[in-house]
């Protein structure tokens, strides 16, 4: 039930929580880099909002959704 709550935040969301090659930038410069960021964003608070406290102990210092995702 998770997933279908992400994909219904977005597509952007779901894609950056299962796509393993996506890479935290130190710099943002194109407006490609910003949506990505910001879906991200999103796809991590989405998840953490989502989780019981445990679990959120388990996940809160990964830095990507998708290794959250995979964690869980």
């Amino acid at each position: 039930h998770m997933s279908d709550y992400l994909e219904s935040l977005g597509s952007k969301i779901w894609s950056i929580c299962v796509d393993k090659t996506y890479i935290v930038e130190d710099a943002i410069f194109t407006n490609l880099q910003i949506s990505q960021h910001e879906a991200k964003c999103k796809a991590r608070y989405a998840l953490f909002v989502s989780l019981s406290c445990v679990e959120f102990d388990r996940v809160s210092d990964l830095p990507t959704a998708s290794d959250i995702w995979a964690q869980l």
